[in-house]
């Protein structure tokens, strides 16, 4: 399903229980023209996967997210990309 999604530029799914890392990696993958992603309170999803989808997603400008699974890299990453982190 994602493969059809490669124009989608944004994505709301805060609260989305079953996103877990393993769909932040295809989300990356198949949909490279995200900008601005909110996955705010999805338990299924860690700073590894955020990490990830700062890292692979070459047109990210703005991520909402929970501090606290924002890791230093991320952090960095998203600064140099100039990511704006929302938590």
């Amino acid at each position: 399903m994602l493969v059809s999604c490669n124009n989608l530029n944004e994505l709301k799914v805060r609260g989305c229980k079953k996103l877990t890392n393993l769909a932040v990696v295809s989300l990356a993958k198949c949909c490279e023209r995200l900008q601005s992603v909110d996955v705010m309170y999805c338990c299924g999803m860690d700073a590894q996967g955020v990490e990830f989808f700062v890292l692979n997603s070459p047109n990210l400008r703005l991520l909402h997210v929970e501090g606290n699974k924002v890791s230093d890299v991320a952090r960095t990453w998203a600064s140099h990309k100039s990511i704006e982190v929302v938590a």
